[in-house]
């Protein structure tokens, strides 16, 4: 199933708020500073960056033993979701 962009940021911004990332009431989120959201999304780049520095294969997805998955295809995810969550 494909999404709308729409659909994906209306997602990733419910996902976002029911995460804490909007304050801790998802049902009243509270603004954020827009600036702060644009580093995070750049921190997301700097971390494709560096994978792809360290010379790793670009389509390898890790593990971490907390269960999170690390790779480059997973941070260019995060920065998608979080675009979507500020537009």
């Amino acid at each position: 199933m494909a999404l709308t962009i729409t659909e994906l940021v209306n997602l990733s911004h419910k996902n976002a708020v029911n995460k804490g990332f909007w304050g801790d009431d998802p049902e009243n989120p509270q603004p954020r500073n827009v600036g702060e959201m644009l580093m995070l999304i750049v921190s997301e780049v700097a971390e494709a960056m560096e994978i792809d520095r360290a010379g790793v294969d670009l389509e390898h997805v890790m593990t971490m033993t907390t269960g999170k998955p690390e790779g480059f295809l997973v941070e260019l995810a995060d920065v998608v979701i979080r675009v979507s969550d500020l537009a």
